[in-house]
C-alpha cells in the first residue's frame, strides 16, 4: 500500500531579487533653437517706455522714449553661446526750450531711430535645477535719433545710449525669470524621473524597469541647431519576462523627489541589464513527466511508476508532489530540494533532494522505508531540465528590445547587448525565476515637446 501523505506546509513569502547593479547612462535633453526662438518671441520686448533729461548748451528739456520691436527675434549660436537679436524702432519726443539770442524759446519735436539689441546668454544649471543665464546685452544703431533746432542738428546718442543701457540693466533680471518660467526644467526632469520608476511594457509579458538613483548634468552645449543638456543618470535597469502579477503595466510612480544635481562624471553609457524570466511550474511538470512516464522503478516484487507530478515553491525549496502507482495501489508522496543551475551544461536540477519530513515519518517502521534511497534516486534522476535554448531566446529577445524601443513620444532608447552571465535562481509561487546579467551600452534620448 502507498498511503497519501499530507502536503508539507508551504511558505508563501516572496524572496526579493538580488540588488540590480547600477548603470550609468547619458540622456541628452535637446531643445531646438527654433523652440527657443519661439520662446523669445513670446516674452522679450514688444514695447517699452521711459524718459530722461537733456541738458545741452543750447537745448534743455525732457526726452520721452517709446521702444517697439519691429519684427521677430532672431536666435543664433555665437562662440558656444546663445545670441538673441531684437530689431527695434526707437521714437523720442523732446519737450523743452532752446536758447536763442537772449531768450529761451519753447520747443516740442519728435524724431525716430532704429537699432538692434543683442542679448548674449551663457546658460548653466544650478544645484536646485534652476537655469542661470549669465546675460550680456549690447546694441547697435542702424539709424541714430537726432533733433533739428533752428537748422542745427543736435545728436541724442549720448542720452539715448545711457537710457537704453539703464533700461536694459533694470530688465536683465527678467531673462532668468522668463527662461525658468517657460522651460520649467525642474518640472520636466521630475516628471521624467517619476516616469522612469514605472514599468514600461516592451512586449507581451515583457517589462522594462528603471530604478533611478542619482543624476548629474553636463554644461549646456549650444550649436546652431540645438541646445543640449546631457543628464548623467545612475540607475538600475532590468527586464522582466513572464512574471505575471509581480509586474503591473500600469504601475504608479513612486513619487521620489528629484535629487539635487550631483557632480557630472562623463560615462561610456555602459549597461548592466538585469534580466528576470519565469519558467512556470506547468512547463517544468510537463517536461519532467515526459521523462518519468517512460521510466519505472523495479522493486523486484513490483514496479513503481509516476502517474502525475505537481511542483510548488516553499521558501528557497522546490516541493514536488508525486502520485505513485504499483499497479495494485497508489498514493501521493512529497519530496523537496534546492533548485540548482549548472552554468556549463545549462541544466536545471534539484540538490539535497529527499522526501519531506511528513512522508519520511509515515514510512518509518514499514517495509517501504527500506526502498527510500532507491525511490529518492529514481525520482531525482528524472528531474532535470535543459534551459539552454530558453536562455538563448531570452538573451536574443533582450537584445532586440534594447536595440530600439520608443518609450514615449519624448523618450527613445537605443542600445547594444554583448556578453550574458547567469545571476542565480529564485523560487516563487508561479515558477522558477532565472536571473541573467547582460553587459552592453545604452543611450536614452529625451526631446521635450513644448
Amino acid at each position: 500500500m502507498i498511503p497519501d501523505f499530507p502536503q508539507p506546509q508551504l511558505s508563501r513569502s516572496y524572496v526579493p531579487p538580488s540588488e540590480v547593479h547600477s548603470s550609468r547612462i547619458t540622456v541628452p535633453v535637446t531643445l531646438a533653437m527654433s523652440d527657443l526662438q519661439a520662446l523669445a518671441n513670446r516674452n522679450l520686448i514688444w514695447q517699452y517706455e521711459g524718459h530722461s533729461e537733456l541738458r545741452d548748451r543750447t537745448v534743455r528739456g525732457r526726452l520721452d522714449y517709446l521702444i517697439r520691436r519691429e519684427d521677430d527675434a532672431r536666435v543664433t549660436e555665437e562662440n558656444g553661446r546663445i545670441k538673441i537679436s531684437l530689431p527695434i524702432s526707437f521714437r523720442v519726443r523732446f519737450s523743452g526750450n532752446v536758447s536763442a539770442a537772449i531768450a529761451r524759446v519753447p520747443l516740442s519735436v519728435q524724431t525716430e531711430g532704429d537699432l538692434d539689441i543683442f542679448i548674449t546668454i551663457r546658460p548653466s544649471i544650478e544645484h536646485d535645477w534652476s537655469i542661470k543665464t549669465e546675460t550680456e546685452v549690447d546694441f547697435a544703431w542702424r539709424r541714430s535719433p537726432y533733433i533739428n533746432v533752428a537748422g542745427f542738428r543736435v545728436g541724442l546718442r549720448r542720452e539715448t545710449d545711457n537710457f537704453l543701457r539703464n533700461a536694459i540693466r533694470d530688465n536683465l533680471f527678467r531673462v532668468d525669470e522668463i527662461v525658468n518660467k517657460e522651460i520649467r526644467l525642474r518640472d520636466i526632469m521630475q516628471r521624467q524621473w517619476d516616469n522612469l520608476a514605472v514599468p514600461i511594457r516592451a512586449a507581451d509579458g515583457v517589462f522594462l524597469h528603471f530604478d533611478p538613483r542619482g543624476i548629474a548634468v553636463s554644461p549646456l552645449e549650444v550649436t546652431p541647431d540645438n541646445i543640449t543638456l546631457r543628464a548623467n543618470v545612475e540607475t538600475g535597469i532590468s527586464l522582466s519576462v513572464g512574471l505575471g502579477n509581480t509586474v503591473r503595466e500600469n504601475g504608479q510612480a513612486r513619487g521620489t523627489e528629484l535629487p539635487p544635481l550631483g557632480l557630472y562624471v562623463p560615462s561610456d553609457d555602459s549597461l548592466s541589464l538585469n534580466v528576470r524570466a519565469l519558467v512556470n511550474y506547468n512547463s517544468l511538470e510537463q517536461e519532467a513527466m515526459n521523462a518519468l512516464s517512460r521510466a519505472s522503478l523495479d522493486l523486484g516484487v513490483a514496479s513503481v511508476s509516476v502517474q502525475s507530478l505537481r511542483l510548488m515553491g516553499s521558501g528557497e525549496n522546490l516541493v514536488a508532489a508525486f502520485e505513485l502507482s504499483t499497479g495494485s495501489s497508489s498514493g501521493t508522496i512529497h519530496a523537496l530540494g534546492e533548485p540548482y543551475f549548472n552554468e556549463d551544461t545549462r541544466i536545471l536540477s534539484v540538490r539535497n533532494f529527499d522526501l519531506d519530513a511528513g512522508t519520511r515519518a509515515g514510512l518509518v517502521g514499514t517495509a517501504a522505508w527500506l526502498l527510500r534511497p532507491a525511490l529518492v534516486s529514481f525520482l531525482n534522476g528524472n528531474l532535470e531540465w535543459a534551459l539552454g535554448s530558453q536562455i538563448d531566446k531570452l538573451t536574443d529577445d533582450a537584445r532586440r528590445i534594447i536595440a530600439s524601443l520608443n518609450i514615449s513620444n519624448e523618450f527613445k532608447l537605443r542600445g547594444t547587448l554583448e556578453s550574458a552571465h547567469f545571476e542565480g535562481l529564485r523560487v516563487t509561487e508561479q515558477g522558477i525565476e532565472i536571473g541573467l546579467s547582460i553587459d552592453g551600452s545604452l543611450a536614452l534620448t529625451y526631446i521635450p515637446v513644448f
